[in-house]
């Protein structure tokens, strides 16, 4: 009988132990974080097939929540301007103040797509607006090549100014006129006037041998005169 009661007080301490213990272990689990008491399954392989699955608690300082994904910028198309000084609108309308201008062949990025205007990114200022869709084209326009001038073809030469043949009658009055203005005195030829103006006759230089010789009618003007009055001209 003494060994019952013994052996009944032993259990009841034991249970009482056991109870205590398993309420303070609850007690430190609440106040630890959520992460340190979520266990994992871990399956291993046993012999004879088949598969053991155990409960495996995260280590210290790790957590159970997923890492945050990096969003990647959404791929945008490039399209290129057409025209000359295309106007980049501050909304889907000509009624839009203007941002800015583009010329020809400018790579911005098509956003999106509203009925006859599309809305772009350029991709040098990274400025936002809008532009008419119609001066908008998915391929690069391409630089009109260079035309080669061949190498046959030379460039036009001037033709030289003709100057208009003189004629011989022309040449003669000239050496005549030339010949009375180099003369110094009034009368050179007959047919002059000297200052009282009376005419020169036999008193002109002309009638009189042995001095001055001036040129005074056609017929003293030699070929040779003629040719050499031309050779200078």
């Amino acid at each position: 009988m003494r060994r019952f009661l013994v052996g009944a007080v032993a259990a009841a301490t034991l249970i009482y132990w056991l109870g205590s213990f398993g309420a303070e272990r609850a007690a430190i689990n609440e106040t630890r974080p959520h992460s340190e008491i979520i266990v994992t399954q871990e399956q291993k392989p046993v012999a004879g097939g088949g598969t053991q699955v155990s409960a495996v608690a995260p280590q210290q300082g790790q957590t159970s929540e997923p890492a945050e994904s990096v969003d990647s910028e959404t791929a945008i198309t490039t399209v290129f301007v057409r025209g000359k000084r295309v106007a980049l609108r501050e909304g889907p309308g000509k009624e839009f103040a203007i941002l800015d201008r583009y010329d020809a062949g400018r790579p911005v990025g098509l956003l999106s797509v509203d009925g006859e205007w599309s809305r772009i990114k350029d991709n040098l200022t990274r400025r936002e607006g809008w532009i008419a869709s119609h001066l908008l084209s998915s391929d690069k326009p391409r630089s009109e090549p260079k035309r080669d001038t061949p190498a046959s073809a030379e460039p036009s030469r001037e033709e030289p100014i003709k100057v208009p043949r003189i004629s011989d009658a022309v040449i003669i009055q000239r050496i005549i006129a030339e010949s009375i203005s180099g003369y110094s005195g009034s009368c050179p030829c007959p047919e002059n006037r000297d200052r009282a103006g009376r005419r020169c006759g036999r008193r002109s230089a002309y009638s009189k041998p042995g001095g001055a010789a001036p040129i005074c009618y056609p017929a003293d003007v030699s070929r040779a005169m003629i040719e050499a009055f031309r050779a200078r001209l």
